[in-house]
């Protein structure tokens, strides 16, 4: 993952220092903290990865103060039923089992809760809407269960969303670290297709013969022209493009991939601005 701040350290000295006021016996009544996490920006910037690594990072350079490491991913569509009220009690089970696993201390658990929009949708807006009271039974549900679980300090809740403005004000409010992952920028991108190149070179897919400084050239060119993309968006450009150079049995040269990459951004914004103009018809 590249990221244009650091993220990673950031996230990672958060979840140290929950740890330290804890041992530390910091009466939470006085200083609160929810152990709670909202990263939100646009889709394919990288948010739920970002997570994950998160959690894999924090069960190796915890080892020591814990003895078992759980994550779970909150899947919202499998919560959500036909049946009245039921939604919410799914949802109270699901908090339940976890409640149980982090009565031992010696236990931490790490909960990614992905797209919550889906789960945390303005009660304001809901009502507003005549949206369905077991949508606002979900939220409350979801309200009541975090703040139950802010008495343990074993446990860490990652939240993602794409659309922050739909999002209960509540539960942002619940959020100790609020934080936009956005598209990457020029720099950010250039090192993303830096990192794809060496990774066709290396793998003899790419014929280059110490030609460093032009493709690095024509990777900043190609960078620029792709300032806004998703880092989801960026991973996929050179795969697409190889797959457009009718010529397996041979090297590739990197003016050919080049140019292939060139014209997929073209098709890209092509396609993108077809739909803006479609959306605002």
């Amino acid at each position: 993952l590249e990221f244009d701040l650091p993220l990673k350290s950031q996230l990672m000295q958060y979840v140290f220092t929950v740890i330290r006021f804890d041992k530390a016996n910091i009466d939470r009544t006085v200083i609160h903290c929810n152990q709670t996490i909202l990263l939100y920006g646009p889709p394919g910037c990288g948010k739920t990865t970002l997570c994950k690594g998160l959690a894999q990072k924090v069960s190796i350079r915890m080892k020591e103060l814990f003895n078992r490491f759980y994550f779970y991913e909150l899947n919202a569509g499998s919560l959500f039923s036909k049946w009245f009220s039921e939604s919410s009690h799914n949802l109270t089970r699901f908090f339940e089992d976890i409640t149980q696993i982090c009565c031992d201390p010696l236990t931490f658990v790490i909960i990614l809760i992905d797209e919550i929009e889906s789960l945390s949708m303005s009660r304001t807006s809901s009502l507003a809407s005549n949206e369905p009271s077991d949508m606002l039974r979900v939220v409350n549900t979801l309200l009541t269960q975090i703040d139950r679980l802010k008495s343990f300090s074993n446990i860490l809740i990652l939240t993602t969303s794409n659309l922050i403005e739909i999002i209960d004000q509540a539960l942002i409010d619940r959020s100790d670290l609020i934080l936009f992952i956005g598209p990457p920028s020029i720099k950010t991108i250039f090192h993303i297709y830096r990192a794809c190149f060496h990774e066709l070179i290396e793998k003899h897919l790419i014929y280059s013969q110490n030609q460093s400084e032009e493709i690095k050239d024509k990777l900043w060119n190609l960078a620029k022209l792709s300032d806004g993309l998703s880092g989801r968006t960026l991973r996929k450009l050179p795969m697409i493009a190889f797959s457009h150079i009718q010529q397996f049995d041979h090297f590739i040269h990197p003016e050919q991939l080049f140019k292939a990459m060139h014209q997929q951004l073209i098709n890209h914004k092509n396609t993108n601005n077809y739909l803006q103009q479609f959306n605002n018809q």
